[in-house]
Parts: C-alpha cells; structure tokens; sequence
C-alpha cells in the first residue's frame, strides 16, 4: 500500500453509506466546510472506537494498517460489491461470526486486529508471509491473502470481538451509520445526481 494521501477521493456503496467526493463542487465554498464538518464527526466517531486500542484512524482511499504509526487508513468507498471485499466476508464467515455486521465495520475490526495481533509474529516469520504475499498480489487471487497467517490472526481477532462485545461494535455501527447518512443526506440535497 502507498503512503497516506490526504484530502483522498470518498465514495461509498448503497447498502451502507453513499458517499462520493469525486466531485470538484465538494472543495470549493460552503460546500467544503459543511462537508469537511460531517467528516469530521465520522472520522470523530471511528477515532473514539479505535483509540480504546491505541490505534488512531484516518480517512483515505483503502483499509490498511501502518505499524509504525499505529494507525488504521479506512474508506467509505465501497461501491459495487468486489470480488476482494467478498472473499474477505467470506473469511469472515469462516470464522463463524455471532454478529451480522456490515462490510466497513468488519474491515475496520480487521485492521485493529492486525494492531492487537501484530506481535503475536516475530521479524523472521514475518518476511516469510510478506514473501509470500507478494506471490499472492501478483495472481490477484484474493482468498489465498485473506488465509495468510497474519491475515487470518486479524480475522480471528475481529469475529472473536465481535461475538464477545456485540452491544458495543453494533452500538458503533449504528453511531458510524447515521453520522455517514447525514452527510449522504447533505450531499443529496446539493448534488443530486452525484449521489
């Protein structure tokens, strides 16, 4: 993954939120600054959750997680279900899951569970999977990534919290959800056909 980009394209998918920022309109005026607000409460919200781990969180382009920052990069850019974003549900579902989540809060769960389990691999072991999931990029085969050991102990971690705190992570959902709809609400009453 790249570097963390400010200022990164949003865009989100119907079933959860709907967002889209790819719009030159959205940074110019009253418009920027009554957008960059709502962002502000969502990234606010996702922050509250993640720093219980000592992990902060930013919005840009992909869900990935820097070690050496402690941070979590998320987006609201779902769009049409992928062939990626199914194989990890279904890595997910493998796991046997007690909560029905939706795909954001899964993959947000999953980056924090990279942050909780990242010690669990020494340096050696380490260069081994990242080896290994090179080969694996370079296919674009997408579940064979999701059964590399590190992202497995990631998986593992975010079902495993969910089913023991499933009033606090569906809490979360719901706050994260109406915060994004606000702004989905706010942009379609400013660019209708963008939304």
């Amino acid at each position: 993954m790249s570097a963390p980009r400010p200022g990164a394209k949003l865009g989100v998918d119907k079933s959860f939120f709907i967002v889209y920022n790819k719009d030159v309109r959205l940074r110019k005026g009253e418009n920027k600054m009554e957008c960059e607000a709502y962002l502000k409460e969502i990234n606010s919200i996702i922050n509250e959750f993640t720093g219980k781990f000592g992990c902060k969180a930013f919005l840009n382009e992909d869900f990935y997680y820097y070690p050496a920052l402690e941070a979590i990069e998320y987006t609201l850019d779902f769009g049409r279900p992928s062939k990626p974003n199914r194989e990890f549900l279904t890595s997910v579902k493998r796991q046997k899951p007690q909560v029905k989540l939706n795909l954001f809060t899964w993959c947000l769960l999953h980056e924090l569970g990279h942050h909780a389990t990242e010690e669990d691999f020494d340096e050696e072991e380490m260069d081994r999977i990242n080896k290994k999931r090179a080969r694996i990029i370079k296919t674009k085969a997408h579940l064979p990534y999701y059964n590399l050991p590190d992202e497995l102990a990631a998986t593992t971690w975010a079902v495993n919290y969910a089913n023991t705190h499933r009033e606090e992570v569906l809490e979360f959902e719901d706050r994260i959800y109406y915060a994004v709809k606000k702004l989905k609400d706010f942009m379609s009453t400013r660019f209708p056909k963008k939304v």
